[in-house]
């Protein structure tokens, strides 16, 4: 049941590019829900490689190809629409994101063709790349890190997992109690490590369904803290970021066992999962032909830019899943079954 809950996590990102700033200073939505998604991530990764693909080579290769499949045919799709956006009115592609240009460079093109090496810099914000033809891509470069690294190593067992979880924790603390810049605390991969590794240590805590009234309060509680973060914290990206980040690990807990008895919840929950990825990666060349279409390149007031472009972006993403993802998902299922039949 993590469908809806990856929809709300997109349209957080959705909010968070739409609004730009908040209260004066980064909005905090995007992050919270970045590090919500790695949190997924780091179960479901966990989750597939015990029970579905094995931790043996050819587990592995699967588990890899299949992640193949999932990020990058929907990724080049969305990268081909935004080229000719961003080469035909870069005003508003600028107005859809600042990052939203075309790369000045082969080595630009060549890390927005390959995701791996948009992610921020580990040590130097002044290195980070400043060109991102899907602005949210950079996200995308520490999870395919991320991909390979569980396979890899850090999934293998409970055991192994603990220790990433401790040095995860460790390095957080140290960095807030350093008092580190913003940028070593949400932005590196050392960061990133801490969602991940919460996420992969959930799978080994034994299921337990939630009730539904606790498993609803916990949804309004992020809800809350996501919202009022600047009222509740001084630092939204402080102690707002890492409440949120336990908020997340409660409501993983609850959701990996509740599957709702309703047939067209269970659809709903379907389709906006489908959905999730294509509206995280299109939103922006969405946005932007917004932009151009109904305000002639002048970027109008925030609240009247979400509500003109929330169509636009859903029927978008749709597309993209009709015609790239779920054409690609019979593929993926074949490689699973194999998967799962070459553990027996």
């Amino acid at each position: 049941m993590f469908g809806l809950y990856r929809y709300a996590l997109a349209l957080m990102v959705v909010f968070a590019h739409v609004w730009g700033t908040l209260d004066g200073g980064i909005n905090w939505f995007g992050l919270y829900a970045v590090f919500s998604f790695y949190m997924l991530s780091g179960y479901l990764m966990t989750l597939v490689l015990t029970e579905r693909y094995s931790f043996t080579r050819d587990g592995v290769v699967g588990y890899l190809t299949n992640r193949f499949l999932r990020i990058y045919p929907v990724y080049w799709a969305v990268l081909a629409l935004a080229i000719p956006v961003a080469w035909l009115d870069p005003r508003a592609a600028f107005g859809a994101s600042p990052f939203f240009h075309l790369p000045p460079d082969v080595h630009s093109w060549l890390k927005n063709l390959l995701i791996v090496g948009l992610h921020l810099h580990p040590t130097n914000p002044a290195a980070c790349e400043p060109v991102r033809l899907i602005p949210p891509a950079w996200t995308l470069s520490v999870e395919v890190i991320f991909y390979v690294a569980m396979g890899v190593a850090l999934s293998r067992s409970r055991s192994i997992v603990a220790v990433w979880l401790a040095t995860s924790v460790a390095y957080a603390v140290v960095a807030v109690t350093q008092g580190w810049p913003l940028f070593f605390r949400v932005s590196t991969l050392y960061a990133a490590s801490l969602p991940f590794s919460i996420g992969a240590a959930v799978y080994f805590i034994p299921s337990r369904r939630l009730p539904r009234w606790l498993l609803t309060a916990i949804c309004v509680a992020f809800a809350a803290n996501v919202c009022s973060a600047s009222r509740i914290w001084h630092d939204p990206l402080g102690g707002g970021l890492y409440t949120s980040l336990a908020l997340s690990a409660v409501l993983l807990y609850g959701l990996r066992s509740w599957t709702p008895q309703s047939t067209r919840v269970r659809n709903a929950d379907r389709l906006a999962g489908d959905l999730a990825y294509p509206i995280f990666l299109c939103h922006c060349t969405a946005i932007a032909v917004v932009i151009i279409a109904a305000f002639g390149d002048v970027r109008p007031a925030q609240t009247t830019l979400l509500l003109a472009s929330l169509l636009p972006i859903h029927l978008l993403a749709f597309a993209i899943h009709t015609t790239v993802a779920a054409q690609i998902e019979p593929l993926r299922g074949r490689i699973r079954s194999g998967s799962a039949g070459s553990r027996h």
